[in-house]
């Protein structure tokens, strides 16, 4: 069975000082299974704020783990500007665009954050008729209207607009809503326009000892 995992921000075997976040552990969960993996990343190590290679890069770490980094060419200097957004436009474009001209997984689990990569695992999840999971870590984009006040509020609108059409096409089409709270898988099912089945799970945050 192949799988694949989609989180741009975590840490990876390759990285100094790295331990497992949640990709991290269910992938190795996974591979001890005897499942292929593979994991779609961003090339920035957002730790260091530096690329790992400067370039998308393909490495398969052993017979059942492969990475896929992916690099926007946008250097991030804060964790939330115009630059992030477009950082992840760019990585959720070329994901879909590699990912078309890739072997057909099985399963697709996708992180989110970001709007733009759930909403293109949805049109992979569709094109090869895959299920798909989406796990909730944030309450993106209802966070934004909600924490900003004023202009800044008025500004983002347009932006929130777009991420809730994406997250309204992520859980309309995925086959699992999991939150990291109850909360959070909610938030999921209230954009996907049903009620809570049997696949939609809360799995709260973990660590590997």
């Amino acid at each position: 069975m192949k799988v694949w995992l989609i989180k741009l921000e975590e840490q990876v075997p390759m990285d100094e000082s790295y331990r497992p976040y949640r990709m991290g552990m269910l992938a190795d969960a996974l591979v001890d299974r005897g499942y292929h993996v593979t994991r779609w990343c961003s090339d920035l190590n957002h730790l260091s704020g530096e690329y790992r290679f400067n370039k998308d890069t393909v490495i398969r770490l052993d017979d059942n783990q492969s990475f896929e980094f992916l690099n926007s060419g946008v250097k991030l200097t804060k964790a939330v500007s115009v630059l992030r957004l477009l950082d992840n436009l760019l990585l959720a474009w070329k994901f879909k665009k590699y990912a078309l001209a890739s072997e057909k997984p099985d399963l697709i689990v996708c992180a989110m954050p970001t709007l733009s990569l759930a909403k293109k695992s949805a049109e992979i999840s569709q094109y090869f008729d895959i299920p798909l999971v989406i796990d909730a870590r944030d309450y993106w984009p209802d966070i934004f209207e909600n924490e900003l006040i004023g202009l800044k509020k008025e500004l983002v609108k347009p932006i929130v607009y777009l991420m809730r059409k994406s997250l309204f096409k992520a859980c309309g089409v995925a086959s699992s809503l999991v939150g990291i709270t109850p909360f959070y898988r909610q938030h999921l099912l209230n954009y996907s326009g049903r009620l809570v089945s049997g696949l939609d799970k809360v799995f709260p945050l973990g660590f590997d000892a």
